[in-house]
């Protein structure tokens, strides 16, 4: 085949033409593709708890396990304005603390505050008083008093709890 009878069979303007719209179609396929695949999941609307609690539970009565018991209750806690991870257990310094109280770790008290509301304690209950070397990040400590082992405080109903 000759150079002129290849030129008039193909012409370079219509290979042209031919290729870029086989580059669109190929292109919006794949654009309509990934989309799909995107929005299939992410597109759903999930609720966030507004504020989360990295929380340290401590044993402030004479009660052995408090604690821990507080600890399976409230690990994983969540409802829409508040999540609760527990972050450590341990035993308060002082072992006669009367009623339980929270201590916030950060300057804004709300989490704090709702999590005294959610355990039936009372907001005066709620001080501030920053960690020294706060690694884990702790946003607020419950000392559990001889109240919660009395059965005066209580925890929340985890219906919800994963």
């Amino acid at each position: 085949m000759s150079a002129k009878s290849y030129k008039k069979r193909f012409k370079p303007g219509v290979i042209a033409s031919v290729g870029l719209a086989v580059a669109a179609l190929v292109t919006a396929i794949l654009v309509l593709t990934l989309t799909v695949r995107v929005t299939r999941g992410v597109s759903r609307t999930v609720d966030t708890p507004a504020h989360l609690i990295r929380l340290e539970l401590l044993n402030g009565c004479q009660k052995a396990g408090i604690a821990r018991q507080a600890e399976q209750m409230l690990s994983g806690y969540s409802d829409n304005q508040l999540e609760i991870a527990v972050i450590s257990t341990g035993d308060f310094d002082l072992k006669k603390v009367t009623k339980s109280f929270v201590i916030s770790r950060d300057k804004d008290m709300t989490p704090s505050i709702l999590l005294a509301r959610l355990l039936g304690i009372d907001e005066a209950e709620v001080t501030y008083k920053p960690m020294g070397n706060n690694y884990r990040q702790v946003t607020a400590t419950l000392v559990l008093g001889e109240d919660f082992a009395a059965g005066l405080i209580s925890l929340p109903k985890l219906s919800n709890k994963e």
